[in-house]
């Protein structure tokens, strides 16, 4: 009997899991395509509204567009660095996109996104680890612009955790820059700041945008 519609269906020797009809099965095969849509057009959806429809043919440094296009999903990230409005972030996003696509797990930081990360270390340290660890595991991770934001000590240290542990484990992150390294070096702790851009440079790609004309 067809566990779905329970129509009688003959079934030739044992047969181990739930049996559908033919009829049920191709409903089923449909409804999963369907589902896995929508599902992407739903991912797609949570991309800014800014980045969402970006034409790559508008990108105002297009040489440094076609370097990023053809980078493909590997252990090595990219590291793209230039001037606010040079497309760094637009660029980012249409990967973050062509990856979904790909039915890739992404996710992306932004500098406004690490607003509450310091009172979210206070309050509830025990959520914040476990959010870390869901960042981590991603397939693709976009860090956009989070280097503008003033880091505290401890989000300094989240991110160099995070950065370290995903190139560990062979999870390529694109992360978008103004600064030199000499400018974000001046920025982040002694501690840290010249290991976590090491890391950046050892396991990313470095494509340099230039401002536009």
């Amino acid at each position: 009997m067809c566990y779905y519609c329970g129509a009688e269906i003959q079934v030739t020797g044992y047969q181990e899991g739930t049996v559908y009809c033919a009829d049920c099965t191709k409903k089923r095969a449909e409804e999963a395509v369907w589902n896995a849509r929508r599902r992407l057009e739903e991912l797609i959806a949570d991309i800014p509204v800014e980045f969402r429809e970006t034409d790559e043919e508008k990108l105002p440094d297009k040489k440094a567009w076609e370097q990023v296009k053809e980078c493909e999903f590997g252990k090595r990230g990219l590291l793209l660095v230039g001037p606010t409005r040079s497309g760094k972030s637009r660029s980012a996003f249409l990967i973050v996109k062509r990856e979904m696509i790909r039915h890739r797990r992404v996710q992306w930081l932004t500098a406004f996104k690490l607003i509450p990360w310091p009172a979210m270390w206070m309050s509830d340290s025990a959520a914040m680890v476990e959010s870390l660890k869901q960042l981590a595991a991603v397939d693709l991770l976009l860090l956009d612009d989070v280097f503008k934001a003033k880091l505290t000590e401890r989000v300094e240290e989240a991110l160099f955790a995070l950065l370290d542990e995903r190139a560990n484990h062979g999870r390529p992150t694109i992360i978008t820059l103004n600064d030199t390294g000499l400018t974000l070096q001046s920025r982040l702790s002694d501690d840290r700041g010249a290991a976590l851009i090491e890391r950046m440079r050892e396991f990313c790609r470095t494509i340099v945008f230039k401002p536009k004309p």
